[in-house]
């Protein structure tokens, strides 16, 4: 199948698409230390609770990362400032060298006109979160005040869950905003080499749900079933937390055929 862009390593909580997830103790939250190698490895030892919301937020660096205390710092005092709680909240800056677990190439080409600084970037800032969606999104807007704070005015900051990059003046005007909740979850269409279409979601994991999958559509059906899709993607988001075997508008669950390489971490499909 041909993808868009898929994020091969960067795994904050990884697991085979559509596996249970698994339980990670009441409070508890993710490492706040070492390289983000070991953070990878315990994050996905852990795994998140089911219903939990995760985030990554890439922040591309024209020049090196600062060290890793001062970045930490600096975004949690961002945070702070707009009076949002950084539980959940882990901050690492790394390098962009050949260690680091990041298809950059794949990523600069889905950005667009923006991709050549991307491609250009020395270092990287990753910030992640991990826990309860919190009410009116402010998990979501807590992740981009801590970018916000690391990015200096030329760096580019991207969510890794849906593509979308921002330089960090027009992230900030839009942060919060009700146009730019809407366009925190998006669709996706790809067409597999047997001719068929495959419909996908990327973000839903932002909100604790998974992402939904429907593969196999024939070209001339593809319009009706996209508004199925639709219908059943609409009807998740009320539904809450699902998993396979669980029946949402009247659509039966099943694991679905996003590998275990992409970057969101439960996925279901009908």
């Amino acid at each position: 199948m041909k993808h868009l862009l898929i994020l091969a390593t960067l795994l904050p909580f990884a697991t085979a698409c559509g596996g249970p997830a698994k339980t990670r103790k009441p409070g508890a939250s993710p490492p706040t230390g070492g390289t983000l190698s070991a953070q990878l490895a315990q994050a996905a030892h852990d795994g998140p609770a089911h219903g939990d919301a995760m985030i990554t937020l890439a922040v591309f660096l024209a020049g090196p990362p600062p060290e890793a205390d001062a970045a930490r710092k600096a975004a949690m005092s961002g945070v702070r400032a707009a009076h949002l709680s950084t539980e959940g909240l882990v901050v690492t800056p790394a390098p962009i060298d050949d260690a680091l677990p990041l298809d950059l190439g794949a990523l600069a080409t889905a950005a667009g006109p923006q991709g050549a600084a991307l491609a250009a970037a020395r270092g990287v800032i990753f910030v992640r979160y991990a826990g309860r969606p919190a009410p009116d999104g402010a998990h979501l807007r807590a992740a981009g005040e801590a970018a916000l704070a690391v990015a200096p005015a030329d760096a580019l900051v991207v969510d890794l869950s849906t593509r979308a990059t921002w330089a960090p003046a027009a992230l900030r005007a839009a942060l919060g905003t009700p146009a730019w909740r809407a366009d925190q979850v998006v669709p996706e269409a790809t067409r597999a080499d047997d001719g068929t279409v495959t419909f996908a979601t990327r973000g839903m994991a932002k909100f604790g749900l998974p992402d939904l999958e429907q593969t196999g559509v024939a070209p001339e059906a593809a319009r009706a079933a996209f508004e199925r899709f639709t219908e059943v993607w609409r009807a998740l988001r009320v539904h809450g937390p699902a998993a396979p075997g669980d029946t949402v508008a009247g659509a039966l669950l099943r694991p679905c055929a996003r590998g275990a390489e992409a970057y969101d971490l439960e996925c279901v499909a009908f």
